[in-house]
């Protein structure tokens, strides 16, 4: 997920916080990636979006209904992050990543803070060692959310089992998903298209209005006519 800016390389005329080993193209891996495949996800006959939702429909009515996000929202969010949790969530040990980034880039003091949040969450036993594996910034789990101004901020134990896990509990993963939009200002059964005040709360997902606009699109596409 790339909300408040942080994961620069995909927001619109600012350069990238890596450090000199990251390349651009490494940054924006995940959303640019291979346009095919791009295209592929925004079908709403995708099985990552259609059959999943059909599986999931309850839990998004649920999660519509307590957050006021619409479904189709946040099954695009969750499409395009990682294919509903069944594609690419990152392949980089977590801990090493963030430490090296603390040490070396130019935003040493953001990345600190998102070692710390990675230390906590293994502390209080959301995630163990071995599960913390993400993207070149530290991104965990199914929707991509930073350690610290997403995870421990954002993150809901949906299912009731006393833990945090945005890598194996969906409940969890998209009711997460649902309360960062919803703390940030999200206006319920109010419209989330370009120039709606829901819009710029989606800025706080991700900055880029290409990127923004695109899940509006899936959105609509999985609404139907």
């Amino acid at each position: 997920m790339w909300h408040r800016g942080l994961k620069m390389a995909r927001n619109e005329g600012d350069e990238p916080c890596v450090c000199s080993n990251h390349s651009l193209e490494q940054a924006q891996i995940g959303f640019s990636g291979a346009g095919r495949e791009f295209l592929r996800k925004l079908d709403p006959r995708h099985p990552g979006s259609h059959q999943t939702r059909q599986t999931a429909d309850a839990l998004l009515a649920r999660i519509e209904r307590q957050f006021g996000v619409p479904a189709t929202l946040i099954m695009a969010i969750w499409t395009l992050e990682s294919d509903n949790g069944t594609g690419d969530m990152g392949k980089l040990p977590v801990i090493r990543t963030l430490a090296t980034l603390a040490h070396d880039c130019r935003r040493s003091e953001l990345f600190q803070g998102e070692l710390l949040a990675t230390l906590q969450i293994v502390q209080r036993g959301d995630l163990h060692l071995r599960d913390l594996i993400g993207a070149y910034a530290g991104e965990i789990g199914q929707t991509q959310f930073l350690p610290s101004s997403s995870y421990v901020k954002y993150g809901v134990d949906y299912d009731g089992d006393g833990h945090v896990d945005l890598r194996h509990s969906v409940p969890d993963v998209l009711a997460s998903t649902a309360n960062l939009l919803k703390t940030n200002g999200w206006r319920a059964n109010a419209p989330f298209g370009e120039g709606t005040a829901n819009f710029e709360v989606m800025s706080e997902w991700n900055r880029s209005v290409v990127y923004r606009k695109t899940l509006v699109l899936f959105a609509e596409r999985l609404a139907g006519p």
